[in-house]
C-alpha cells in the first residue's frame, strides 16, 4: 500500500500445486515445536518457503532422519518425487545428505524408485534454500515414501561440530 511518500513491504508467497497436495501423510518423527511450519500437513500444504527460516514455512527437525509415507488415494503415474530444503550453516541449518523415494500399489511392500545424493557445499553462509528431485520413469503407485537422511551432527570445520544439526523442510511434491 503508498500512502504520500511511505510505502508498506511487499511480501509474497510461492504456492505449487501437484498430486500429494493435501494428501494424508505419516511422519515417523515429530517436528520441533518452535519451526512447526502450519502444522500437521504442513508438507503437503502447496506453500513453498522463502530464503529465511524464521518465515513461518519450513518445518525443523533437529537431529534425525525423517520418513514420511504418503496417500495419493489412487494409482498414479508419477515422474517426480521432490522436496525443498533450506541451508543456513550459521544456523547449524544444512541440507540433508540424500533423498530416497520408495512407491508402494498397497503401502506395506516398497520397492526403491531412485535418490538424490546431496553434492552441494556444506559452507556455503548464506541462507539458500533447493529441491532435491529425483526422476522417475512415469512409475505406477498408489503410495510415496520418501526417507531423508539428515546430516545429523555440525561438521567439524563448524563452530557447533559434533552437535545436532537442523533439517528444515517445506513441501514434499508429487508430480
Amino acid at each position: 500500500a503508498i500512502d504520500g511518500d511511505n510505502k508498506s513491504e511487499i511480501y509474497t508467497r510461492r504456492f505449487q500445486m501437484h498430486n500429494a497436495f493435501c494428501h494424508p501423510y505419516q511422519l515417523n518423527e515429530v517436528y520441533s515445536e518452535h519451526y512447526p511450519a502450519s502444522g500437521e500437513g504442513a508438507l503437503v500444504d502447496g506453500i513453498r518457503g522463502t530464503n529465511h527460516y524464521r518465515d513461518d514455512i519450513w518445518q525443523g527437525y533437529r537431529g534425525v532422519n525423517l520418513e514420511v509415507k504418503i496417500d495419493l488415494y489412487d494409482t498414479l503415474s508419477i515422474n517426480i518425487v521432490k522436496a525443498g530444503f533450506l541451508q543456513s550453516s550459521l544456523s547449524w541449518i544444512f541440507y540433508p545428505e540424500k533423498m530416497e523415494v520408495f512407491l508402494s500399489n498397497d503401502g506395506e511392500n516398497w520397492e526403491k524408485a531412485g535418490e538424490y545424493v546431496n553434492s552441494w557445499p556444506q559452507k556455503d553462509e548464506k541462507m539458500v534454500h533447493a529441491d532435491f528431485e529425483v526422476r522417475l520413469e512415469s512409475q505406477e503407485a498408489r503410495f510415496v515414501k520418501v526417507y531423508i537422511k539428515n546430516m545429523e551432527y555440525c561438521p567439524d570445520w563448524h563452530p557447533g561440530a559434533g552437535s545436532k544439526t537442523w533439517m528444515f523442510i517445506d513441501e514434499l511434491i508429487v508430480e
